[in-house]
Order: C-alpha cells, then structure tokens, then sequence
C-alpha cells in the first residue's frame, strides 16, 4: 500500500485541540486590556461630547447674537439646547423656551457604566460669555467655575469651563 504524505493528510484532533488552546489562552490574556480599552474610549467619548455641545452652544450664541443656554442632565445623561428668542441686549430677564430643533435631550454618555457627577446649565451670551446665571455677562464668572466629572470605573475625567469658553480636562 501507497502511504499518503504528510501535507495530504490534514491535521490530527491532538493537533488541533492544541491550536484552541493557545488561542484561548491568548484570548484570555488580552480580554483585560479591551475590557479597559472600552471603558477609556466611552469615557472620552462622552467628554467629547460635553465639550462638542459646549463650543456649539457659544457658536451658535455669537453666530445668531442671541442668548443660549446648554443644560446637562445628570441621571438622564442627556443635553438640550435653547435660545431667548425674545431677549436683545438689554434683557435683564431672559426665558430659554425654544429649544433648538435636534439639540432636546441628546444623549452624550450612552454607556450605563458612566456616572456623572452634577446637572450642569450654562448660560452663554451672544459675545461668548459662558456664564452659570441667566442675564450676566461679566467675567469671571461671579460663582464657582462650572465643572462636571464623569466617571467610568475606576478612569475618571473632569470637565471645567471658563467664562470665555476654555473647557480644560483634568
């Protein structure tokens, strides 16, 4: 009898069992670092997020010349966007009823993993003013520079915003 030669004959059952395992165990070892990869890439996604809705806010108050006011929600994790429709220069007291179409509780951290710290309202101005009390425009902001913390896990980001629009992370 003609003996087959080795490469027409395939790959034994051992052969392939050791193959498994190796993947496997290779598998293993990597699951940690993408368990962690995922958790720092939605993290910094919701911190883009923020800081997206932020610089659109104040765009658009010195494109339109309008007041704007971003509010974040933090148990919803969502955001929404308004205007004074009815506000001038001279407002002293302004009412952000119309809300901009598309920007009404827009999810900015999808992942229930991420716990956000605190609701966030900022009011900005039609010259770039981000203030934290509606009809004022001075600088510094007259109480405490708004902030926000989003958590993932053990990964953490602070969100902190100056009266001229500098959103600094830390």
């Amino acid at each position: 009898m003609k003996r087959a030669s080795r490469a027409g004959r395939g790959f034994s059952v051992i052969e392939l069992l050791v193959v498994v395992c190796v993947i496997l165990v290779i598998s293993a070892m990597a699951l940690p670092q993408i368990t962690s990869m995922v958790a720092r890439s939605n993290l910094n996604g919701a911190v883009a997020s923020v800081s997206g809705a932020i610089l659109t806010t104040r765009l658009r108050a010195m494109s339109a010349g309008v007041p704007f006011q971003v509010a974040f929600s933090a148990s919803s994790k969502t955001y929404s966007i308004a205007y004074c429709s009815g506000c001038t220069s001279t407002s002293t007291t302004e009412s952000y009823s119309t809300a901009l179409p598309g920007y009404t509780n827009v999810p900015f951290a999808p992942s229930s993993k991420i716990v956000v710290s605190n609701d966030l309202t900022l009011y900005v101005r039609p010259g770039g003013v981000i203030q934290t009390v509606a009809a004022t425009s001075t600088c510094p902001i007259p109480t405490a520079t708004p902030t926000m913390t989003l958590t993932n896990g053990s990964l953490t980001q602070t969100i902190t915003v100056s009266c001229y629009g500098k959103i600094t992370l830390s």
